[in-house]
C-alpha cells in the first residue's frame, strides 16, 4: 500500500515545478523563457529518471499544463490525461496492453481526477465548528489524504489483484501517516543537491533526511507486522471489466446527480 512513495509520478513532478518556480523568481526573466527553463527542466528530469511509463504520464501532462498556461488557454486536467495517454499509446502500442506501470499510473489519477471529488462531496464532514484554526486545518488535510487514497484504492484494487494476487488492506492508514511528510522528503532531497558545496548544510540536511526517511519505514514496518497487512485474492479478467464497467455507470451517473441536486439547490437560494 506504501510503493507508490517510491515511484516517480505527478507528485514528484509537481514538486519540482514549484522549487523550481520559486528559484526563477528571484530572476526577472519573461514568462515564455520561464516556461521554456521548466519544461526542459522536467524532459531532463524524466531522462534522469529514464522515461518511464509513470514519469511521461506525468511529464506530459505537466508540460500540457505549462503550455497552455503559456498560450493563455484553460487547462483541462481530464482531458489532458486521456490526450498524454493517448500520445503514448500510439507511440508505443505496447503499453496499452502490457505495461503494468502505464495501467497503474492513468488509474491512480483517472481515481484523483474524477473518484476523489465525488467523494469529497458524497462524505463532506464540516470542520468548521472546530475553532483552532491550526487544527481545522491539519484535519481537513488529513480526511482529504484519506479520500484521495480511498478513491486511488476503490480504482486500482482490482486491478492489483488481478496482476499480483494480493492486496494490503492497512495501507490506506499507513498512508495517512506518510503522506504528509513525503514533501519535505523530497524537499531535503533537492536542498542537499543544491548545497553540495557545504559539508555542515548538506550534513545537517542528511541528518534531517535521514530521520524522516526512518520515520517511513517504521510506518511500513509497523503496518506489515499485521497478520492483515497482506491478504491473497486472486481476481479473473471478466470480474475486472465488469467492476471497472460498474465504475463508469456510477461516475455517469453521480456526476449527472450531483449537478442536479447543485442546480435545485441554486434555484431555492
Amino acid at each position: 500500500g506504501l510503493s507508490h512513495i517510491v515511484v516517480v509520478s505527478g507528485f514528484n513532478v509537481t514538486i519540482i515545478i514549484f522549487v523550481l518556480i520559486y528559484l526563477f523568481s528571484f530572476f526577472n526573466l519573461r514568462l515564455k523563457i520561464r516556461i521554456f527553463l521548466l519544461i526542459f527542466c522536467i524532459v531532463l528530469f524524466m531522462g534522469f529518471i529514464g522515461f518511464g511509463s509513470s514519469i511521461l504520464r506525468a511529464g506530459f501532462m505537466s508540460i500540457v499544463l505549462l503550455l497552455a498556461y503559456g498560450l493563455g488557454r484553460k487547462y483541462l486536467a481530464k482531458q489532458s490525461l486521456f490526450l498524454v495517454s493517448l500520445v503514448m499509446i500510439i507511440l508505443n502500442p505496447k503499453i496499452s496492453a502490457f505495461d503494468t506501470s502505464f495501467h497503474l499510473s492513468f488509474l491512480a489519477t483517472f481515481s484523483i481526477l474524477f473518484i476523489f471529488p465525488i467523494f469529497k462531496y458524497l462524505f463532506n464532514l464540516n470542520f468548521e465548528k472546530i475553532k483552532s484554526n491550526f487544527l481545522r486545518k491539519f484535519l481537513q488535510s488529513i480526511y482529504e489524504i484519506f479520500l484521495i487514497t480511498l478513491s486511488i484504492q476503490v480504482v486500482t484494487l482490482p486491478y492489483v489483484c488481478f496482476i499480483f494476487g494480493y492486496i494490503s488492506p492497512l495501507g490506506i492508514f499507513a498512508n495517512i501517516f506518510v503522506l504528509p511528510f513525503l514533501p519535505l522528503v523530497m524537499l531535503l532531497g533537492f536542498l542537499i543537491f543544491f548545497f553540495y558545496f557545504s559539508n555542515i548544510i548538506s550534513f545537517a540536511l542528511g541528518a534531517l533526511l535521514s530521520f524522516f526517511s526512518s520515520y517511513i519505514f517504521f510506518i511500513a514496518k509497523f503496518f506489515s507486522s499485521f497478520n492483515v497487512s497482506k491478504i491473497e485474492i486472486d481476481f479473473s479478467f471478466l470480474f475486472l471489466i465488469v467492476y471497472y464497467f460498474c465504475i463508469i455507470l456510477f461516475l455517469l451517473f453521480e456526476i449527472k446527480r450531483i449537478k442536479i441536486k447543485k442546480y435545485l439547490e441554486k434555484e431555492n437560494l
